[in-house]
């Protein structure tokens, strides 16, 4: 697959990703605290799946040094169980 073809479908599945998370972040509030945890933390987990895709592929770290690669998982999986742990506590 060609750069550019790789990086429309990553695009894509970032829009459609947002639209996803748009809805919701707009339905239908009145489900409880339960809910409203859980829908945060989807919406939490969609973020950081972007961010992970944004940082691959936009940034030019997925044909990086591995060193690079590895320390950019490392650093989003440490701050998002940071957010997580912070927004649970």
């Amino acid at each position: 697959m060609t750069d550019a073809r790789r990086i429309t479908y990553v695009w894509l599945v970032l829009s459609a990703v947002t639209a996803v998370t748009w809805l919701l972040g707009h339905a239908e509030q009145g489900y409880g605290r339960a809910a409203t945890t859980a829908v945060a933390l989807v919406v939490l987990a969609i973020a950081f799946g972007k961010v992970y895709l944004i940082i691959r592929h936009f940034m030019e770290v997925r044909s990086g040094p591995r060193w690079l690669r590895v320390f950019a998982d490392v650093w989003i999986l440490t701050l998002c169980a940071t957010i997580v742990g912070i927004y649970l506590w």
